[in-house]
């Protein structure tokens, strides 16, 4: 076995129908390979277009299934031909030993009235059989590559067209542009990602009762200049926090051990010093836990060690909703059925951040950076420039 770099296709049906979570949850934990990258796309016709006609050219299976699948990518990954908006395929990147063919297996073969629930096509996917050349009815819910070379060469086709086919859609066909629509970022933390488990997948879906839409995705490894942007409000609650603990504090400790009391322009100087200290130093135990670096013995810019998720949601009060569903900072005091009450262990490892504001938002979205393209360049590390 040898580490590839396979790929999984969304389809927008699956999207629109809020079963992303589920799809994703599935490779993830049935497969154990790594999720290195995620881009949603607005395939234009031209890249619908060819891509089609890729999939002719596969004779790994027979020419009508070929065919079956060319006709779908047609139809259903090209932008609608009245209005031109594009429509949403989110596109999934994994590395690890036999990569291709644990997707392929995950994925598995459509086949005519499926029945049960062993692969993601007979979970998620339609194939109703007719008596004519076509079925009924076709839904493939996801599309991969059938060897390591065919990865090779759809990756290279769909890299070429990333930066400009890629990053938010926010004006797909099914989005809505109506007053009061929001954006806002959601970022998975580094303890989702700690085991090939169904916890990303399952996060998602919560995620889905919103009724908003997935516009953008990216996996994310922070280093330290974009943590410390980041959670720079963070810093300052953490302080005035650690501050009020200390004040709460001190006049019991300093009691109970020397039997002293000190003044209060004393009290307060103690207060403020030790208390900014304290929360400095969970600032910096938090930058570690997101970037993976070690913050006190720090390189210039270290960092980008650990995996988070970065989702973006758009739909009317995108904000509040997504912050009902995510629940309470602590999980201790998270309503049953949130978020970081399902999923969260502490302040810090709460399972995911939420944007608080429009203004966060923006701010937040600038320093990941949901835009640029992180589908090619792990294209060109496994194939180089030429696919």
């Amino acid at each position: 076995m040898s580490q590839e770099l396979a790929f999984a296709l969304i389809n927008p049906y699956i999207i629109a129908k809020s079963r992303t979570g589920g799809v994703i949850a599935r490779f993830m934990n049935r497969t154990r390979l790594d999720l290195v990258a995620a881009r949603m796309f607005g395939p234009s016709q031209e890249l619908a277009d060819a891509y089609a006609e890729l999939i002719m050219s596969n004779r790994d299976r027979e020419p009508a299934l070929n065919q079956l699948f060319a006709d779908y990518i047609r139809r259903w990954y090209a932008p609608d031909k009245e209005t031109g908006r594009p429509r949403r395929v989110m596109m999934l990147l994994f590395t690890g030993d036999d990569a291709v063919e644990k997707i392929r297996s995950a994925a598995g073969t459509p086949r005519p009235d499926w029945q049960a629930g062993e692969t993601i096509r007979d979970t998620y996917g339609d194939y109703v059989a007719a008596s004519g050349k076509y079925p009924a009815y076709f839904e493939p819910a996801v599309f991969i590559a059938t060897s390591s070379s065919r990865a090779a060469m759809t990756l290279d086709l769909w890299s070429r067209y990333s930066e400009n086919d890629g990053g938010l859609i926010d004006r797909g066909i099914d989005i809505s542009n109506e007053s009061g629509v929001q954006k806002t970022l959601v970022l998975l933390k580094p303890d989702n990602f700690r085991a090939a488990s169904l916890r990303v997948g399952n996060i998602v879906d919560l995620f889905s009762r919103s009724g908003l839409k997935i516009i953008g995705i990216r996996i994310l490894r922070m280093n330290l200049k974009q943590a410390r942007a980041f959670y720079e409000s963070v810093h300052g609650s953490l302080r005035k926090r650690s501050q009020a603990e200390v004040a709460e504090n001190l006049d019991s400790v300093l009691r109970k051990t020397y039997g002293v009391q000190i003044a209060e322009p004393l009290k307060m100087q103690v207060i403020e010093e030790i208390g900014s200290r304290v929360g400095d130093n969970r600032f910096d135990h938090l930058l570690s836990y997101i970037t993976g670096a070690n913050v006190g013995n720090a390189t210039p810019d270290p960092g980008g060690g650990e995996n988070c998720l970065a989702l973006v949601y758009q739909g009317t009060s995108a904000i509040e909703k997504i912050r009902y569903l995510l629940g309470s900072t602590d999980p201790r005091q998270a309503e049953p059925g949130s978020v970081r009450y399902e999923f969260g262990s502490d302040i810090m490892a709460n399972a995911a951040h939420a944007s608080d504001s429009p203004e966060s938002v923006e701010r937040e979205l600038g320093i990941i950076d949901m835009q640029s393209d992180t589908v090619r360049p792990w294209v060109e590390q496994y194939y180089g420039n030429g696919g």
